[in-house]
């Protein structure tokens, strides 16, 4: 009811940013790494931490050399999603080869 009433009253952007960011990747991290180990969780949540203040880097360096014409929201959204694309292929893949390493140890 909550996702559903949120995105009925927000901008399609803001609720995709809220959802994604508030449901979808919490839960998506607290289901990866209920397979590891405490280290590796650990050692997993830290090269996560890395690579998300590498990408937020990445989308400022982006906003920052946008043209001067386009508008900020325009920038913003073309940087959102360009950039979840961009990431999306490497994220399955890193995925898919966690998966299969614990399908692998469980036959």
């Amino acid at each position: 009811a909550i996702l559903i009433t949120t995105a009925a009253l927000l901008p399609p952007t803001i609720y995709f940013i809220v959802y994604f960011c508030a449901l979808h990747s919490p839960m998506h991290m607290r289901e990866t790494l209920i397979g590891f180990r405490n280290a590796e969780r650990r050692s997993a949540t830290q090269v996560a931490f890395v690579f998300t203040l590498l990408t937020l880097a990445l989308g400022l360096c982006a906003f920052a050399i946008m043209p001067s014409t386009t508008s900020i929201s325009d920038a913003a959204v073309q940087i959102i999603f360009i950039g979840l694309a961009a990431l999306t292929v490497p994220h399955l893949v890193l995925i898919d080869g966690f998966r299969q390493r614990e399908w692998d140890s469980v036959k």
